[in-house]
């Protein structure tokens, strides 16, 4: 494939063209779901965890997460497990953040729900509850930045989300 060497660089390209071929080989195109967002998610979900060329594949594919072979060889698979994605801001989760894409794995979330399931969130616990920093922010109404503000200069959980 000939690309511009700018195009490398910022990474527009991520393969020779055999991952797009790949993605749309003849098996999947039966289904006549290839133009849906449903299959575009699922060649995103091959692609960081399939390809090393991915921007995403260090987080995926590079700390062992897969995707499950029974939706890594069919479209039609993942579509029959998963179902119609339910809303335009709804996105595929992994419910155990270091399992594999699979049926018992996945479900389809909101990106503020999925936002509450990453590696990097900070869990606060007050009042025998355990919530995101963020959730705790919407929950009491008090800004995230002034909860972070307080934990970095040492309250306790309960003192940052209720300025006790």
């Amino acid at each position: 494939t000939k690309v511009q060497s700018a195009d490398l660089r910022a990474n527009k390209v991520v393969s020779c063209g055999c991952y797009r071929s790949d993605c749309t080989s003849d098996k999947n195109l039966r289904h006549g779901k290839s133009k849906t967002p449903e299959y575009a998610i699922w060649c995103a979900i091959k692609a960081r965890c399939l390809n090393p060329d991915d921007p995403a594949y260090p987080n995926y594919g590079g700390r062992g997460i897969y995707i499950c072979a029974e939706w890594r060889e069919s479209f039609e698979t993942f579509y029959r497990d998963m179902g119609a994605r339910p809303s335009r801001s709804s996105t595929v989760e992994r419910i155990d953040n270091n399992k594999p894409y699979s049926h018992e794995n996945c479900e389809w979330r909101s990106r503020q729900r999925q936002n509450n399931n990453k590696r990097n969130n900070r869990l606060l616990t007050a009042r025998g509850q355990t919530h995101t920093m963020a959730d705790w922010a919407r929950l009491v109404t008090t800004p995230y930045s002034t909860i972070r503000s307080r934990k970095r200069l040492g309250y306790s959980d309960e003192q940052a989300i209720f300025d006790i």
